[in-house]
């Protein structure tokens, strides 16, 4: 039997793949490599699509320019 850690880790994998489903895809293709620190960007990320930066380059990105 499931114990209630089990059911809201169950409940927030199927909420992140439900959001991540029905997100539309940006522009264009995503580059496997990331264009500021050259590290691999995951498929995961990438398959959002018009994909440039990893997460970590995004975030800070999106911090430095005020978003």
């Amino acid at each position: 039997m499931a114990d209630s850690g089990d059911l809201a880790s169950e409940y927030m994998d199927n909420f992140t793949a439900g959001c991540l489903a029905n997100r539309p895809k940006m522009a264009g293709s995503s580059l496997k490599y990331c264009i500021d620190c050259d590290d691999e960007i995951p498929e995961k990320r990438r398959a959002v699509g018009g994909v440039k930066r990893c997460i970590c380059c995004q975030e800070f990105h999106d911090t430095r320019n005020g978003r």
